[in-house]
């Protein structure tokens, strides 16, 4: 388990490292409405999606981790090593968006240098809270590429 933070209302945030028990949750965010804002947008089965995860694991260098809010599942984040950069990918379940949570953990990772490697994130323009939640935990236009 790594230190907890708060969100904006005072609850417990905390981010611990993936385990198989959560790859359903994982897969619960894959909705339409969240899928139309990564580079890949359609939409699989839960076997694709678990093979998915078995295989982006198998890299060493890749990792996810698990959102809790007040012990409740919240999201997750993504981390995926190219050319020695870490890619970043975050989703926050649809009930605790406006919390202030993608920012926070976001900002945790980046600010605290968890990683061996540099962030880098890729944002669809028009995901607004997205691109908000980015550029406020400090990522710029060396580290955060809008398409």
């Amino acid at each position: 388990s790594i230190f907890p933070i708060m969100d904006k209302e005072g609850n417990f945030v905390t981010i611990k490292e993936y385990k198989k028990n959560f790859c359903k949750h994982i897969y619960k965010l894959q909705t339409k409405e969240n899928r139309m804002f990564f580079l890949e947008k359609k939409i699989f089965s839960y076997k694709t999606h678990k093979k998915y995860l078995i295989n982006f694991l198998k890299d060493q260098n890749n990792l996810i981790f698990i959102i809790f809010r007040n012990r409740e599942f919240a999201g997750y984040i993504k981390f995926q090593l190219v050319n020695e950069k870490y890619y970043v990918s975050i989703v926050v379940d649809k009930k605790f968006r406006g919390k202030g949570i993608a920012t926070k953990v976001l900002y945790y990772f980046k600010s605290n240098k968890i990683l061996s490697k540099k962030l880098f994130a890729e944002v669809k323009n028009k995901n607004l809270s997205s691109v908000y939640a980015f550029k406020k935990a400090g990522f710029d236009k060396k580290n955060l590429k809008l398409f």
